[in-house]
């Protein structure tokens, strides 16, 4: 079973499952109910489906039993009858989930992925030149990307500017560390501590709003 590693944190657990079961495996893992079978009815991509069923193998592993997972309108999951926060994230490889007490965000990007093309789109100048005078120019646009989607996911406001209303402070990545991502808005400013770790050919972020 490739449940990666499940830890507990002073304020959340952080569950990471790698996917390399096929569909019929992972179904047979999680022997879904009468629901669960009929949302997966409804799923008709494969990938979608192999997401949806490692997911729940990892939640039920993480809480000893498996919570219904329902959506908001804008699309933030939470658990059916559980007062806990969750946040979920996929990549090709991964699946990860932080549950909390807080409002928390997670996201998981495959190490290789390429977002130069794309970065202006979600990156200040003060962020691409950083980025372009860092080590490794690919993984630090990365590393940026991933923090603003767990923000994000945290903070659960609809439509944030990536670009104007979150800042990442800059960061040499290592295996695993802290960094500072900043949320200003003409409403109000918040600090947020962006945790981090690398690994399966991913890196991680997460952050809890207490």
């Amino acid at each position: 079973m490739p449940l990666l590693q499940i830890k507990s944190f002073e304020q959340c657990i952080i569950g990471i499952w790698e996917m390399s079961e096929s569909a019929g495996e992972l179904l047979a893992l999680l022997q879904p109910g009468e629901k669960g079978k009929a949302e997966l009815d409804l799923i008709t991509s494969p990938v979608r489906k192999k997401e949806y069923l490692a997911v729940r193998n990892l939640l039920k592993a993480m809480k000893g039993f498996l919570p219904g997972i329902t959506h908001t309108a804008d699309g933030k999951p939470f658990l059916t009858g559980d007062t806990q926060h969750i946040s979920i994230t996929h990549s090709r490889n991964l699946a990860a989930i932080v549950l909390s007490d807080f409002p928390a965000g997670i996201d998981t990007e495959v190490t290789s992925r390429k977002v130069s093309d794309v970065a202006r789109r979600f990156l200040s100048e003060e962020e691409m030149t950083w980025t372009l005078n860092a080590p490794q120019t690919e993984l630090a646009r990365l590393f940026c990307w991933s923090c603003k989607e767990a923000a994000y996911k945290m903070l659960g406001i609809p439509g944030i500017d990536f670009k104007h209303t979150l800042t990442v402070f800059p960061e040499e990545i290592r295996e695993s560390g802290i960094t500072t991502v900043v949320f200003k808005s003409p409403e109000r400013e918040k600090i947020i501590p962006m945790n981090y770790f690398l690994l399966a050919n991913n890196i991680i972020t997460w952050c809890v709003n207490n």
